[in-house]
């Protein structure tokens, strides 16, 4: 499910001459259960991918 972000306060954005104060996040998750499935043991799987446009590092 896509999510916008927007930041609020765009005086600090713009002090670290940041080329956009929004953008979109996007998210994809899988998971699957297999019961039984070695040796009589539950098994889950999940994957997950995740796309962001954001400055996460700083």
């Amino acid at each position: 499910m896509p999510q916008y972000k927007a930041l609020h306060d765009t005086q600090i954005a713009k002090a670290l001459e940041a080329h956009k104060v929004d953008d979109v996040e996007a998210y994809l998750v899988a998971t699957k259960v297999h019961l039984a499935a070695i040796a009589g043991q539950n098994v889950v799987w999940s994957l997950a991918a995740r796309s962001s446009g954001a400055n996460e590092l700083g």
